[in-house]
């Protein structure tokens, strides 16, 4: 079962955050998740919510500020973040989740640019950007994301080609997964944060867990 920081380590550094990633890869996680946005000057950037909060009580759309004003709210581009990955290690797994539509070039040419395609899951709740990325790559891994399964989602992920079902493990249960296996895709699921629920998802036979707290994947 593989261990994965979500948005790398939330615990222990701002999420989504270069520092974030490497605090999780060497914690001992197999993988890190990161969220990906575009900014207004079209650069990709790692960010999970469409609003940056401000101290003030304001809001400013990620999408609306360049990849340089973002800088200044501690927000990294997807370049910086991989880099900073990359210096750790290459990982087993880094899931690239796409918030946004008509990025998906994008994406997929940093990971070859990067060299990452054999380690990279483009993941989204989106099914069109998962057709998108299959239509581009038919190589790369992708993962549709549901809060609660359900078996329509069986049908959606063969729909857009999916390799990873994710959902949250609240929703977790033996017969989805079995089903799931059975149709062959594996199961991913967030973002489970103790040590008992972990070994609880190991024993339902998913095939990878998201934590906030990777210190618990410590030996």
């Amino acid at each position: 079962m593989l261990r994965i920081g979500h948005r790398g380590t939330l615990h222990e550094a701002p999420e989504n955050t270069k520092a974030a990633f490497r605090k999780a890869l060497r914690s001992g996680a197999d993988g890190v998740e990161l969220d990906v946005r575009r900014s207004r000057d079209d650069i990709l950037v790692v960010h999970h919510d469409p609003k940056i909060d401000l101290d003030n009580g304001r809001q400013l759309l990620v999408k609306d500020l360049s990849a340089a004003e973002l800088k200044s709210y501690g927000i990294d581009t997807l370049d910086e973040v991989i880099d900073a990955i990359l210096v750790v290690g290459k990982p087993k797994l880094i899931d690239i989740e796409i918030k946004v539509n008509w990025v998906e070039t994008q994406v997929l040419s940093k990971t070859h640019d990067k060299n990452i395609e054999d380690v990279a899951i483009i993941t989204s709740f989106r099914k069109e950007v998962l057709k998108n990325v299959r239509s581009i790559d038919s190589k790369i891994k992708t993962g549709l994301i549901k809060e609660v399964p359900s078996y329509s989602t069986l049908r959606d992920a063969e729909a857009v080609g999916a390799s990873y079902i994710i959902f949250s493990w609240e929703a977790a249960k033996k017969q989805f997964i079995d089903m799931a296996h059975g149709r062959g895709f594996a199961v991913m699921v967030w973002a489970v944060n103790n040590e008992k629920d972990i070994r609880r998802m190991q024993g339902l036979g998913v095939d990878g867990i998201f934590t906030d707290f990777t210190k618990l994947l410590r030996p």
